[in-house]
């Protein structure tokens, strides 16, 4: 498959798109994969299979800080790879290879032109109708009227999607934000080496619970998240004043 073959006008997609999931989530299906290198930060439910649980359906998640789109990545590689569909909308940095070498399957992603300019609400609400993923710049949110943004933070809580949002915007209250920072890279030596793996801080704020922080490798030496745990091994509570 050609990698242009990926990349989908807005305006295709919302007219033809097919629904891939229903309206109906049992209670007991409403947690989506995440990587196990993240799983200690969510506070998962491990599945049948083991695999672990954490992404709930309906949530907006925001990614922030140096590592956004890395983070946002890899919150998608996992349910990509249990078999859910992610579509990436109008980001034109991020393309079907940066996405691969994140572990997320491009035959079930789909590319989308930046549909501003058109309805851009009206190109979301088609997408959550049949896709489960949905990563969109912060940019495409801050353009639109508070009014649609709330319709579609509407269709994604009733389709039983997630909206990660890659960049911070006040024009939306996500209920995680994931905020990373750079911490180091591992491989280079006095002239001579490669970069092995990223260690980055990431402090998740829930809208309801304590938040987290804890250090991972994004990406570690097999390309994979890679937990990094304190001295104690697991992630750091964060207690704040009230």
């Amino acid at each position: 498959m050609a990698i242009d073959s990926l990349r989908r006008p807005a305006s295709e997609l919302a007219a033809g798109l097919a629904p891939q999931h229903g309206s109906l989530t049992f209670a007991h299906e409403r947690l989506l994969p995440v990587a196990p290198g993240l799983a200690p930060l969510f506070g998962v439910e491990v599945a049948a299979d083991g695999a672990p649980l954490g992404l709930t359906r309906g949530h907006t998640v925001m990614c922030s800080g140096v590592a956004a789109v890395s983070c946002a990545l890899a919150i998608a590689a996992a349910p990509s790879r249990a078999g859910s569909w992610v579509a990436i909308v109008g980001e034109p940095r991020l393309g079907p290879l940066a996405a691969a070498e994140a572990g997320v399957v491009l035959e079930r992603t789909v590319f989308v032109d930046d549909p501003r300019g058109g309805d851009s609400a009206s190109v979301l609400s088609a997408l959550v109708d049949g896709i489960e993923i949905i990563l969109v710049p912060s940019a495409l949110i801050t353009a639109l009227p508070t009014s649609l943004v709330r319709r579609v933070q509407t269709r994604v809580q009733s389709r039983g999607a997630v909206l990660l949002v890659v960049g911070d915007t006040s024009s939306i209250v996500p209920d995680l934000r994931l905020t990373t920072r750079a911490h180091e890279w591992e491989g280079l030596g006095n002239g001579f080496g490669h970069l092995c793996r990223r260690r980055i801080g990431i402090e998740l704020d829930r809208r309801r619970g304590r938040p987290t922080r804890g250090d991972v490798w994004m990406p570690g030496e097999r390309g994979d998240v890679e937990p990094c745990m304190p001295a104690g091994g697991s992630v750091v509570p964060l207690r704040r004043p009230g």
